[in-house]
Formats: C-alpha cells, sequence, structure tokens
C-alpha cells in the first residue's frame, strides 16, 4: 500500500488577510462562547491569535496588510464583546508585533503589526464602543466607532482594499446631541500605501524605526477636519490606510 506524500501547506496572500470574511467569521464562530460568558456575567478572553496560526508566514503577516487586518479585527471582536485579545508572538517568527534578531540587542525590529494595535489603542481608549453604518459599494470599507469615558467621540475607518483605483470619500454624522465641535484626524499608513511595506509606517506621522527606547520619533501631525452646516464631518482615506477621528 502507497503512503500519499503530506499536503503542501495552505499559502495565504494578504487579500485573503483583508477580506472581510477573515473578520467577520472568526466572530460568527464565537458567538455561542460570548453569548455564554455573557450570561455567566465572566469576561471573555482570545488567549492566543493572530493573523496565520503556526507562526504566521512572510510577506502576508510581517507587512502592512497585517496593520490594516489587526485595526479591523481587533475592533470588530470588541464590539462583539471579547474584552481582551492576546497576540502570540517570539523573538523572530513572522507575525510577531516586535521582534529582536538578538534579545540582547538595543534595537528591535518594530513590526506592522504593532502600528494597527496602537491605532486600536488610540481609537479606543477605553471608550464603549457603539455599531456605526456603513453606506458603500465595498465592504473592505470598514468603520467603527468609540465613545470614550470623557466624551470623545473616536470614529475608525479602514480602508482594506490597496488595489482601489481612489481613496473613499468618508461622511461621518455623530448621533443627534453629541459634541460639534472641530475634529482631529489621525492617519496610519505605509509608504506608497504599500500593504506589502515592512518601514516607513507611520501613525499621526511617527514612527517607530530605529527606536531604542519604544517611543516614537517624529513630529505628531494631524489633520483638523471642521463640521459642515449639517454637522457632518467629511475626509478621504485612501486604499490601504487607517482614519482616526476625534470629536471632542
Amino acid at each position: 500500500m502507497c503512503a500519499h506524500p503530506p499536503a503542501p501547506p495552505r499559502v495565504n496572500t494578504i487579500y485573503e488577510l483583508l477580506s472581510t470574511d477573515r473578520v467577520e467569521t472568526p466572530v460568527k464562530d464565537l458567538a455561542p462562547a460570548i453569548a455564554e460568558a455573557k450570561a455567566r456575567g465572566i469576561p471573555l478572553y482570545i488567549g492566543e491569535g493572530n493573523s496565520i496560526s503556526c507562526g504566521g508566514q512572510r510577506n502576508v503577516s510581517d507587512v502592512f496588510a497585517a496593520a490594516l487586518w489587526s485595526v479591523d479585527a481587533l475592533l470588530t471582536h470588541a464590539e462583539a464583546g471579547i474584552l481582551r485579545w492576546n497576540f502570540h508572538g517570539c523573538p523572530e517568527g513572522a507575525y510577531t508585533a516586535v521582534a529582536y534578531a538578538d534579545v540582547q540587542a538595543d534595537e528591535p525590529d518594530v513590526r506592522p503589526l504593532f502600528y494597527g494595535m496602537y491605532a486600536f489603542t488610540f481609537a479606543t481608549r477605553g471608550g464603549a464602543l457603539y455599531g456605526a453604518k456603513v453606506a458603500s459599494s465595498s465592504d473592505l470599507i470598514r468603520a467603527h466607532a468609540a465613545r470614550t469615558p470623557g466624551g470623545e467621540w473616536r470614529v475608525t475607518v479602514v480602508h482594506k482594499d490597496p488595489r482601489a483605483a481612489g481613496a473613499a470619500r468618508v461622511t461621518v454624522v455623530l448621533p443627534r446631541g453629541a459634541a460639534r465641535g472641530a475634529g482631529e484626524l489621525s492617519r496610519l499608513v505605509a509608504p506608497r500605501n504599500d500593504a506589502f511595506a515592512t518601514a516607513g509606517i507611520t501613525f499621526a506621522g511617527q514612527t517607530w524605526d530605529g527606536t531604542t527606547t519604544g517611543a516614537p520619533s517624529g513630529e505628531r501631525v494631524t489633520e483638523a477636519v471642521p463640521p459642515a452646516a449639517d454637522g457632518a464631518y467629511a475626509f478621504d482615506v485612501p486604499p490601504g490606510s487607517v482614519a482616526v477621528l476625534v470629536v471632542a
């Protein structure tokens, strides 16, 4: 009897990682556990997770596409009731957020996933999450909203389609009675909006490239977004980027 050769390992692409299914299907699978945890009044955590199992995949888990995926995935899971997500990593794994060629070296390799995690933290700040309605012809344009304990609204828009022909024009309408001051826009971008980028990534103009202290370098850069006469906020989000609008 001849033994069949082992099946070749599955090869993922960034376009599979950025698909809506890679965010929404896990949440649907977790729905029974989320409901049970809520019924029992206990928190539900993802103890270990990441973009692709078994250490990740080069040119997918360690490029800017992973940052785009992580922002949408973290916000979608948080909206569903997941209270914590522990990202697995190791000193040099493809999917680790901060890598070290030598753990004794001073300079860490801050990967794109770290930027996604940082953007998520900035976008929530411990706030309550609200479902954001999106009117778009593309299901790869995703929106999320949070209201922080201090009363700020933070609206995150993720344009996950790096192959789109142009920027998405976004109009944000806050709930009735919400603050109507000028908004401040922070962007998570890669050079030339390249989903395969591994360096030159910035959040609000700052980067962790070359850090030896854990602090970012560069001047913080944001954009003012004044409300229109009807109170709406409008701005563009280029393909393969994230924008976070803060309205105090």
